[in-house]
Parts: structure tokens; C-alpha cells; sequence
């Protein structure tokens, strides 16, 4: 059922809850998520999971926080995001919270931590986490990004605006697109392949009955040629069927 807290008071108060601490360096990067349920009488400024970052003295450097400010009372909803650690983190302590409240209760369940893979420092590089893969240029600006979770499955990026992307529902948007036709042309009756004879006309062929019967008249004549015992010698006629 997930954890459930009591969030009664007199005064305005912070109820948190750590979770777990963990190592992390400078700029290191976690994806948190949690689900949430709260009462209908929630009086609090906001419902939270967080990391809070702190030094090799445990001293507290910041807070890297995903928050819902006005949840809907009654049902479960789900809040993630990304956090970055900053300069001098040596641990991240990760907690749930609900800020300055006074009033009602809140529930947290299926809460996770993910680190996000990649090069913590600027410049180009890749970043892998549970929402996806994205792609960084050389001034560190975001140039590709393949994500789930977003309105835009792909987006590809130019000086940090998008110049194509793909959504939910696979509408595709780009800011220019060229398309290279392959080049076609019609032979003519009289050229000639490489590899293959020349081809010709139909002037140029003889049907099968044409053939035939010049051969028989070629017969007939003889051409003034004469086979042993005067026989008629037929002319050779080529023909192209």
C-alpha cells in the first residue's frame, strides 16, 4: 500500500522521510519517480521525492526535488524527473517529503532512484536512463534526444531548437526536407547497350511467314544453283523471328 504519513500540525512543517544515502560525484545525475495519493482536506505546499545533496561533511549543498503542488486529492498520480548534483556532492540522501503542511495525509508508493549514465562534465556527449537516450553536441547544448514519457518521441536539435521531431501519434515535423530523384531515361530504339547487340527496327525484322516464304521462292529460283543431278540448292535466308 506504500507509506502513509500523518501530515497534522499546529504550524506550517516539513515531514520527511530518508530513504537512502549514496555516493555521487559532481554533476552526477538521478531520475526519481514516485506515486502519490493524498486526502481530500491535503492542506501542504507540495508533495515531494528529493535528493538532497551534500558534502563529505554532511553539509547541505542544495536539493535536487520532483514535487507535485497540487496533486489531485483521492486519486494516484505519478511525478518523475531529473536531478543533477552539484559542485562539492560527495552523497545524496534520498528522501520523500511534504512541505510545510498542516492538514490531511499523503501517501508514496513505487518510489525509485535511477542514475543516469554518462560523462558528468559539459561538452559532447550521451546520456542513457529510463526515459530514453540523449545525445549531446560540442558546447553541451542537447542535439538528439529519443525519449518516452514526452509529446515528442525524437527530437533533433540545431543550436538548441528543434528542426525535426516525431510524436506520440508518429506526426513527423521537419524544418526542411530534400528529396534526390534517381535519374531515369528512356533508350532509344537505336541505342546501344553495353554488352549487347544492336537493336533493330521493326523495318528491320522479318516475320516467320516472310521468312518462310522467301525461302520457298529462293527455292524456286535457285539463283542459277545446280546439285548433283540438277537438284535445286535453296539460299540461305537469316531470319530474325
Amino acid at each position: 500500500m506504500g507509506i502513509l504519513c500523518d501530515l497534522t500540525a499546529d504550524v506550517a512543517t516539513y515531514f520527511t522521510l530518508p530513504l537512502a544515502t549514496v555516493p555521487v560525484l559532481p554533476g552526477g545525475q538521478f531520475w526519481l519517480g514516485t506515486d502519490i495519493l493524498v486526502s481530500d482536506d491535503l492542506a501542504a505546499q507540495a508533495v515531494k521525492i528529493l535528493a538532497r545533496w551534500e558534502s563529505a561533511d554532511a553539509d547541505v549543498l542544495g536539493y535536487g526535488v520532483v514535487e507535485a503542488t497540487a496533486p489531485e486529492p483521492g486519486r494516484w498520480q505519478r511525478i518523475t524527473g531529473q536531478v543533477a548534483a552539484p559542485q562539492g556532492t560527495a552523497q545524496a540522501v534520498l528522501c520523500l517529503e511534504a512541505s510545510a503542511a498542516t492538514r490531511g495525509w499523503a501517501v508514496w508508493d513505487n518510489a525509485e532512484a535511477v542514475t543516469i549514465f554518462g560523462r558528468v562534465a559539459g561538452g559532447a556527449r550521451a546520456e542513457v536512463g529510463p526515459q530514453g537516450v540523449r545525445l549531446y553536441d560540442d558546447t553541451g547544448e542537447e542535439a538528439v534526444s529519443l525519449v518516452t514519457g514526452a509529446p515528442q518521441f525524437l527530437t533533433l536539435r540545431s543550436g538548441g531548437t528543434a528542426v525535426s521531431t516525431i510524436d506520440d501519434q508518429g506526426n513527423a515535423s521537419f524544418a526542411d526536407v530534400n528529396v534526390a530523384a534517381w535519374p531515369h531515361r528512356r533508350r532509344r530504339a537505336d541505342q546501344r547497350v553495353p554488352g549487347r547487340p544492336p537493336s533493330r527496327t521493326p523495318r528491320d525484322r522479318l516475320s516467320g511467314q516472310q521468312c518462310h516464304r522467301r525461302s520457298q521462292r529462293d527455292r524456286v529460283r535457285g539463283a542459277g544453283l545446280r546439285g548433283p543431278g540438277g537438284a535445286d540448292v535453296p539460299r540461305r535466308v537469316r531470319c530474325d523471328r
